[in-house]
């Protein structure tokens, strides 16, 4: 793996440690509209500003936005702790606070130094009931020597302008946004950094043994892992990731962790170990961001080798049991819609096309389309003015296609003759996919695959 992938997966791994904790303590504010000057008041004005703001959808303004505002919370905590002394609320603020000046620093090396943040963490700790507050004032403190380790060893001070409003579902992908800390290096650390930062990954480690039952020992896992991967010691960063997954199974940090293993066995070449964290990820998170990016990858798997089930009535009114395929490979063409409003001449033409090339290969050749039960009978027509001999069905909702891992139109899941489902594929130009495809032997032909 190169050393850019080792910066790009730290970033991720930096990224999803510091949205996870922000805005995870807040008062609730449910129930009836808190005095701006209130105890409860101050934390949801730090809260909302500790948030970014999702109605701003450029990403880079969404950030410095972000920053700006990040930059308002000591006022408010000082107001705070001036006219509320005695707030339950206090360790909350003290929470909140932390966690948006660490995401700061990652961006911002100047936006926060150790000793205002070390100050907050020491106010916190003093304060803390809470078993998750003592450990991430401890956590804070680590995470400022690794913030300062990997600034050692990049070339370039941040910047924030061309970076990614951070979230918790795509920055565990190599297509994630990069941090402040991590996206300017040119070059592998050098021995004497190397060693430090696979030792404070240790200390990360040992922290989330000891703070087991809170939420900061995933947080911590994740932090050894992107240091290991700064350190160049690969083998170590798969391994604490693998076993953040093991033994933390619920923890958040578990399901970015996941995520990251998908990519990691991918490049490796071991596509069984990546379909294994795909599906642990899907099962565990099943409503979570990071689980909707595999879910079809999952599904597809799942249905290769299953029965083929449908019974249905075409939109000129032929009844259908797909047991009457049996005997003959089948094509089940999946389209996106066929009504006058949406109709466009590649459907038709796809149509035709697959129906001369299921015929040639000795397949039966069915469609089905995403359409809304009452454009039934426009569908029909249409079907019938072009003289489309193959059946088409509806498939209002998708039941069918996502039962089948079918994910982007159009689609084709191929079924063989045993009814049982061999393969799904998707491709914006799907007859050139399938032709290529079913090539005879003798021609050479790109290997089955569910990836579009």
């Amino acid at each position: 793996m190169g050393h850019s992938m080792h910066r790009l997966l730290l970033a991720a791994l930096l990224l999803a440690v510091s949205t996870l904790a922000l805005g995870q303590s807040a008062p609730d504010d449910s129930l009836s509209t808190p005095a701006p000057d209130s105890d409860v008041g101050i934390v949801l004005q730090m809260a909302h500003l500790a948030a970014p703001d999702h109605s701003v959808t450029d990403p880079a303004k969404q950030l410095l936005g972000l920053l700006e505002n990040i930059q308002k919370l000591p006022p408010l905590l000082e107001k705070l702790e001036k006219n509320h002394p005695a707030s339950s609320y206090l360790p909350e603020a003290y929470s909140l606070v932390l966690n948006a000046m660490v995401t700061a620093r990652q961006y911002d090396s100047g936006s926060f130094t150790n000793e205002q943040i070390s100050q907050v963490s020491q106010k916190l700790a003093a304060s803390a009931k809470k078993e998750d507050h003592k450990a991430q004032a401890q956590f804070v403190l680590l995470q400022l020597q690794g913030l300062d380790l990997i600034k050692s060893a990049t070339s370039k001070p941040a910047q924030p302008q061309a970076a990614s409003m951070p979230t918790s579902a795509p920055a565990a992908t190599a297509s994630a946004p990069t941090s402040a800390a991590a996206s300017q290096a040119s070059s592998a650390p050098a021995d004497a950094i190397a060693g430090p930062l696979a030792e404070l990954a240790g200390r990360f480690i040992q922290f989330a043994q000891q703070h087991a039952g809170t939420t900061y020992a995933g947080q911590a896992m994740m932090q050894a892992a992107g240091l290991y991967f700064e350190a160049d010691a690969n083998d170590q960063a798969v391994a604490t990731l693998e076993r953040l997954a093991r033994d933390y199974p619920k923890d958040p940090s578990a399901a970015t962790a996941l995520a990251i293993l998908v990519k990691l066995y991918d490049e490796q070449g071991q596509p069984d170990k990546a379909m294994q964290a795909k599906r642990t990820l899907v099962e565990r998170f099943p409503d979570s961001s990071l689980a909707q990016r595999f879910k079809a990858d999952v599904a597809r798997e799942t249905v290769r080798g299953k029965a083929f089930e449908f019974r249905g009535k075409s939109v000129t009114g032929q009844q259908l049991d797909s047991k009457a395929l049996a005997g003959k490979p089948t094509l089940v063409y999946f389209f996106a819609a066929i009504t006058p409003r949406t109709f466009t001449d590649p459907v038709v033409a796809n149509l035709r096309e697959l129906q001369a090339l299921a015929s040639e290969r000795e397949y039966n050749l069915i469609a089905i389309g995403a359409e809304p039960e009452f454009a039934t009978k426009a569908a029909g027509e249409i079907v019938e003015r072009n003289q489309i001999s193959t059946q088409v069905f509806l498939d209002p909702e998708g039941t069918l296609a996502s039962s089948l891992g079918v994910s982007a139109l159009p689609a084709v899941v191929v079924v063989d003759e045993a009814l049982k489902v061999k393969d799904v594929l998707m491709a914006a130009d799907i007859v050139a996919r399938m032709k290529s495809y079913l090539a005879p032997a003798s021609q050479p032909a790109s290997a089955p695959t569910s990836r579009p």
